[in-house]
């Protein structure tokens, strides 16, 4: 068993994980009330620290697992909502992260982020740089016990990245995990795609799929939706639905506040299925 201290922790989805590998979460910090209130009732032994990393880092305990989560929406190339700033500041979030690995010389430790072309080429860097120190590789989820195609760029100890990259499994769908199926089909949001130098309109099929598949990827906003064999909606599916796509357990809580809070927190976080297998022995 070991130590946990986990950064950037959301509602604690790689907590969670960890905790069903064995281990005990010591440390759980955010800068998100909400999501930190979350995380102390599903985890209410640990040390909760509400801090804007990296200035609020308080001392680490010795000897245990760090694990980082920084907001990763921000990094998106994809994400035309966000200005060059902000993409600036999340990226430094990371580097600082993979900064801090180097220079305490961590000897267990993991993040989670978006695959995108920057920061696979800052892993790639570290990695040929310290490769004591440093592995990656880029999967998706699917192949990880979680029912959603979740493409996703895992870092950490190097023996840490060799073991989960070998568990991987049959991906499992949606009918697997949810009993009581409103609809055979889901849609996403996405509705137009690139054409002729310009968009077109998707229609329907474009982006609907059966439930005998793994969802799409569970977002913080724009919930995936319950839809009839022609497109038709039915409804959007509830954030606890959109827990179970992300391998939470059904009696863990979301949070308070407003449904898009809890959907923000879910939709954020690590699913526990994937951090139980980064941490099994």
């Amino acid at each position: 068993m070991r130590g946990i201290v986990d950064l950037f922790c959301g509602i604690g989805g790689f907590s969670e994980g960890a905790r069903q590998a064995g281990h005990q979460i010591l440390m759980a910090i955010d800068s998100d009330q909400r999501a930190l209130e979350a995380h102390k009732q599903n985890h209410p032994g640990s040390e909760h620290v509400l801090a804007e990393l990296p200035n609020g880092l308080p001392p680490l305990p010795r000897d245990t697992h760090i694990h980082a989560s920084p907001p990763c929406q921000a990094v998106s190339q994809a994400n035309r909502r966000v200005n060059a700033k902000e993409r600036e500041d999340a990226l430094s979030l990371v580097e600082w992260f993979l900064s801090l690995v180097e220079s305490k010389r961590l000897k267990s430790w993991s993040m989670e982020q978006a695959p995108t072309r920057v920061i696979i080429e800052l892993l790639a860097k570290r990695s040929k740089r310290s490769p004591d120190l440093f592995a990656y590789a880029v999967v998706n989820l699917s192949h990880y016990g979680v029912p959603q195609d979740r493409r996703r760029v895992i870092a950490g100890t190097p023996s840490l990245i060799k073991r989960f990259v070998q568990r991987v499994s049959p991906p499992c769908t949606v009918a697997d995990v949810i009993d009581s199926l409103p609809s055979r089909f889901i849609m996403n949001s996405t509705t137009n795609t690139p054409c002729n130098g310009g968009f077109r309109k998707l229609r329907p099929e474009e982006h609907m799929r059966s439930v005998d598949r793994p969802s799409y990827t569970v977002l913080a906003c724009n919930p995936l939706k319950w839809v009839e064999e022609d497109g038709t909606m039915m409804r959007k599916m509830t954030e606890n639905e959109a827990a179970t796509l992300q391998t939470f357990p059904a009696s863990y809580y979301l949070g308070g506040g407003s449904v898009s809070s809890r959907r923000r927190g879910v939709g954020n976080a690590l699913p526990p299925e994937v951090a139980r297998r980064m941490m099994a022995p």
